[in-house]
């Protein structure tokens, strides 16, 4: 399993963030907390710092934690509890029209995810939380 911190947006969209492998998490902290773990460390670089040749950590690309690793568009899925001993699961099947090379073989693609909450009350909230967001729209 890994971490990830998930966004729900207005516009019926879910976005999944991978949170990096040294994140120190534990299952229900708060979203802020997670979010932080997406923003590097800010180093702001001294004068006296630059003439010293002191090295300023950095990575290739500072944002690319604030990129989502999986987007869907929740008009287009399916949510529903997975059943089995560790009930505090939930899948999200999405069905879009296929592009590309695959058009020759099928009209459609479905991709799925599987996410773990701390529990099944969490995993139960957020299956009634997004169907009820489908039905508005």
């Amino acid at each position: 399993w890994k971490s990830a911190l998930v966004i729900f947006t207005k516009d019926s969209f879910l976005q999944v963030f991978e949170l990096p492998a040294n994140c120190k998490l534990q299952p229900g902290s708060a979203p802020e907390v997670a979010f932080q773990n997406l923003i590097p460390p800010i180093v702001v670089p001294s004068m006296d710092g630059v003439k010293s040749g002191v090295k300023f950590p950095s990575s290739r690309y500072w944002f690319d934690n604030l990129v989502p690793a999986e987007s869907f568009s929740l008009r287009n899925c399916e949510v529903s509890l997975k059943e089995g001993k560790d009930r505090g699961q939930f899948e999200i099947v999405e069905t879009s029209t296929s592009s590309g090379a695959s058009k020759m073989f099928t009209n459609t693609t479905k991709r799925k995810l599987t996410f773990r909450t701390a529990g099944y009350e969490d995993a139960m909230n957020f299956v009634n939380t997004l169907n009820q967001s489908k039905a508005k729209k």
